[in-house]
């Protein structure tokens, strides 16, 4: 002979769905937005681009993580490529009308192109050395949409830098 069957405790299915509800919502409930907040202990750094120029309100921060806000405040697209290179910033050599990256140095991290009105944030954990910030988009380098950029020593470098 088979047990009876129990129905289940209506109370404990509504309690249990509502909890499983709160944790859904306090984990973001699975959305593909991307955060545009920055990670504690990052340096920060605004940086404004427009025709012809890019300018960070800082040019020098510490080794470690940096969060990169970059607003499009010209009339054309823009993007940003952080790049560590030996070279000045007005001397990254040029092949076919755009820097050629893999010549100029190390390519970090790059904003990809966005559109005017816009703003785009970037973190990269970044070691010390010299940096150039620019943008690469049809002949903007050359107009002079780029900038010297330094990262000086931290006191201590827990994390991987590039």
């Amino acid at each position: 002979m088979l047990p009876p069957l129990r129905t289940p405790n209506l109370a404990l299915c509504a309690a249990a769905l509502a909890a499983a509800a709160v944790l859904f919502l306090a984990c973001g409930g699975g959305s593909d937005k991307q955060s545009n907040s920055t990670p504690p202990g990052s340096a920060k750094v605004n940086v404004t681009l427009k025709e012809w120029s890019l300018t960070p309100d800082t040019t020098s921060v510490p080794a470690g993580s940096v969060t990169f806000t970059a607003t499009n405040d010209g009339s054309f697209e823009h993007e940003m490529i952080v790049i560590k290179t030996g070279l000045a910033p007005d001397a990254l050599p040029i092949a076919g009308g755009a820097v050629d990256e893999e010549a100029a140095g190390n390519v970090i991290d790059e904003i990809p192109e966005f559109a005017p009105g816009a703003t785009q944030t970037l973190t990269v954990d970044l070691g010390p050395g010299a940096y150039v910030l620019f943008c690469n988009v049809g002949g903007h380098y050359q107009q002079g949409v780029r900038s010297a950029f330094t990262v000086t020593a931290a006191a201590s470098t827990g994390g991987r830098y590039y």
